[in-house]
């Protein structure tokens, strides 16, 4: 996810031929939304670059219930509520990071927090989500989520300026959730390609 890494342009001697900025633009999207989508998740050939947004999901508490499902979908609004508080200041060591996810989906959100931190920006802005529970199995769960990060935008931590433009982007996420002491955590998710329109 280019949210945090910058993909190299060409020198500022050397125009870049038409539609380069267009198609870098679109690139460092696409793989930006990757990695923010499944808890900045494994995509990207494994480079871990973006945070996460501000959701549309309910709001992010404990939540009781005899449904598995119902249980895995809260836990996974309230990981995405975790990570849009976070982004707000890329602040990588929040202690929010791990309310609601475990092992990979942890490293990956701090690291990238820490990335963005240290170019000096922010993830600012909203995300929907849509969320369906696939399987329950034991104690791992899958959903799978049309994940829209849209105007979930990195921007400079001091201006509050856009850091990239506002493109669509809305990511098939394939998210998977352990029940770890009682608790739905979210442990990995990976971006499978865009969702139809």
């Amino acid at each position: 996810m280019q949210k945090f890494a910058a993909i190299g342009n060409p020198p500022p001697s050397m125009p870049a031929p038409p539609g380069t900025v267009v198609a870098l633009t679109r690139a460092r999207r696409a793989c930006s939304t990757a990695l923010l989508v499944a808890m900045l998740t494994a995509g990207c050939s494994g480079t871990h670059n973006r945070p996460a947004p501000t959701t549309t999901a309910a709001t992010a508490g404990t939540t009781t219930t005899n449904d598995p499902n119902t249980a895995v979908v809260a836990a996974y609004r309230a990981y995405w509520a975790d990570l849009i508080d976070a982004g707000k200041t890329a602040d990588w060591e929040s202690p929010r990071l791990d309310d609601h996810a475990t092992g990979e989906g942890v490293a990956v959100a701090r690291d990238n927090y820490r990335q963005l931190r240290a170019q000096g920006l922010v993830v600012r802005g909203t995300v929907s989500l849509h969320p369906r529970v696939v399987a329950i199995r034991g104690g791992t769960a899958t959903i799978e989520d049309c994940t829209d990060v849209t105007k979930f935008l990195r921007r400079d931590a001091k201006t509050g300026k856009a850091a990239e433009p506002e493109v669509r982007d809305v990511r098939r996420t394939v998210v998977t959730l352990k029940r770890i002491s009682g608790r739905w955590l979210v442990s990995n998710s990976e971006a499978k390609g865009q969702c139809a329109k």
